[in-house]
């Protein structure tokens, strides 16, 4: 009980929903150099981590180390996953981690435009959800907002897709 009062409820909804409001320039240190590293270790390895993630016994054939490839690739969305804790919250960053990746998939079958795809979506999604409610003055926290526009362009996505079948 003790510890309950110590709690502030706003502090409780900045770490489940995320806010922009509290992320300090070590934050933004911490998130462009997990952007960094992880550009910097993708660039080389991408189609090993790709044919290890698709075929991992065509990649054990062809000499790679499945297991380091695997390694690799889930500390990448680690990296991925404790930068973007701060902006969008710890409830919501498997919806930010998803919800890009199965929007490009709807609009692309090439691998190289699916990876760019969501990377784009994701971004546009971040800008217009931490935008978005500071100009229109609303009480939404931007891990919330960046959600919605991303569940939105995945909407978006699967509209067009039914569309364009028809």
């Amino acid at each position: 009980m003790y510890v309950a009062r110590k709690i502030n409820i706003h502090m409780l909804e900045n770490v489940l929903f995320g806010s922009i409001l509290t992320v300090t320039d070590q934050d933004l240190a911490i998130l462009a150099g997990s952007c960094a590293i992880i550009i910097l270790l993708l660039i080389p390895t991408f189609n090993r981590i790709l044919l290890t993630c698709i075929s991992p016994d065509i990649a054990k054939v062809r000499g790679y180390n499945t297991s380091f490839y695997d390694y690799l690739f889930v500390m990448m969305i680690t990296l991925v996953t404790i930068a973007a804790v701060k902006i969008v919250g710890a409830v919501l960053v498997g919806a930010l981690l998803l919800i890009p990746g199965a929007t490009a998939r709807l609009l692309t079958k090439r691998m190289g435009s699916f990876v760019l795809l969501s990377a784009l979506l994701a971004t546009i999604a971040c800008l217009v959800g931490t935008v978005l409610p500071m100009e229109l003055k609303l009480p939404v926290p931007s891990g919330a907002s960046i959600i919605i526009v991303s569940a939105t362009f995945f909407l978006a996505a699967t509209l067009y897709r039914i569309v364009r079948k028809a």
